[in-house]
């Protein structure tokens, strides 16, 4: 029974705690606009690391090449092998792009001119690469560089030559120049050029 100096308490029901339908609206707004701007980004990065990558790849090959000629006085061929990586060793003849993968041998067999600058049974081969991913190129600029570089015993190339690998952006961010002096040094210009320059 109440008294004159009982007291009528009102209870307010607490809210249950979570998110309202307005606020996950903003939340996924935000998110989207963060989206846009990072996952581009994001992939130009990754495009980024392989097109270095890539080159470093084919600029090692070029260092091996030479040092191995050097130290065996004998030259040392590299050439493009789409193969190569499957154990089928041969240089690719006619037009194409060394993006399919390449090889490094040593040309110790060259009694006769047919058997030069081309893989021979029982020829050393030292370094085989694969295919490059991401849809890249990688083309030689001069008709020599388009198959195959020898190194001869000095060190030494056969040409002056220059290597192009793009991504599909192109233009300076997707291109890079590899450029190869008669003396066997390497040269990489990131500016977006298209011909070596005579000094290297």
């Amino acid at each position: 029974m109440g008294g004159a100096g009982s007291c009528n308490k009102t209870y307010m029901k607490k809210a249950d705690g979570g998110f309202t339908l307005v606020e996950l609206m903003i939340v996924v707004v935000i998110l989207g606009i963060l989206l846009r701007i990072a996952v581009p980004n994001f992939i130009a990065l990754v495009r980024n690391y392989r097109i270095v990558g890539q080159t470093n790849d084919m600029v090692i090959s070029f260092t091996l090449a030479r040092s191995e000629a050097i130290k065996r006085a004998t030259p040392v061929v590299l050439c493009r092998n789409p193969s190569a990586v499957s154990g089928t060793f041969s240089c690719s003849t006619g037009s194409g792009g060394w993006q399919d993968g390449w090889m490094v041998f040593v040309d110790s067999v060259r009694a006769n001119s047919s058997d030069q600058n081309q893989w021979n049974t029982g020829e050393a081969v030292l370094f085989v690469h694969g295919p490059l991913s991401g849809d890249n190129t990688m083309l030689g600029n001069s008709v020599t560089s388009s198959n195959r570089v020898t190194y001869t015993g000095q060190g030494t190339t056969t040409n002056f030559q220059g290597f192009t690998v793009a991504d599909p952006r192109g233009g300076t961010d997707g291109t890079r120049l590899i450029c190869l002096s008669q003396a066997g040094r390497t040269r990489v210009f990131s500016d977006g050029r298209t011909t070596c320059p005579g000094n290297i």
